[in-house]
């Protein structure tokens, strides 16, 4: 979609460019350091109905590129815990690479890391039994007690 008004000495890659550098640093001093593009200019783009639209689009492309990169680190971390929990943590002994299974205390705080993510991953609550059933069993005293009170206030009104 081209953007560039007619008369304008800037191009529309030059107007991507700044806008690009502006969804990273996010202030237009530090555009126009880089741009050497004088910052009241930039100031008037940004009051342009190109603007949003050109800014929308950068942020969707960064915030899919972002998305990739940190797949792509959950991906390796993923299969790097597998291995060690499989093969154990490795270590070196005389220069040889050995390998000691995982303590306990680690293998329970990766087990409910993991459970708490994949429960998030679905939509699906974190805590379940005696917190939950706890806090059941208080909301349903405290309905009562309200229902007690109202029927108390109701008799002392007939009285």
């Amino acid at each position: 979609m081209p953007y560039m008004t007619a008369g304008s000495r800037y191009s529309d890659q030059q107007r991507r460019e700044a806008v690009a550098l502006y969804v990273l640093h996010g202030n237009w001093k530090r555009v126009s350091e880089l741009t050497r593009i004088p910052e009241r200019t930039l100031n008037d783009w940004s009051i342009q109905p190109w603007f949003a639209t050109m800014l929308a689009e950068l942020r969707a492309e960064k915030g899919a590129e972002f998305d990739g990169a940190l797949t792509r680190v959950l991906d390796e971390a993923t299969k790097q815990l597998l291995d060690r929990l499989q093969r154990g943590d490795p270590y070196v002994v005389g220069g040889e690479v050995k390998r000691r299974p995982v303590a306990a205390k680690d293998l329970a705080i990766i087990a409910g890391v993991a459970f708490d993510k994949r429960q998030l991953c679905r939509n699906l609550p974190l805590e379940t039994g005696p917190k939950i059933d706890a806090a059941r069993d208080l909301a349903e005293k405290l309905e009562a007690y309200v229902v007690a009170k109202r029927a108390a206030e109701r008799q002392n009104s007939r009285d």
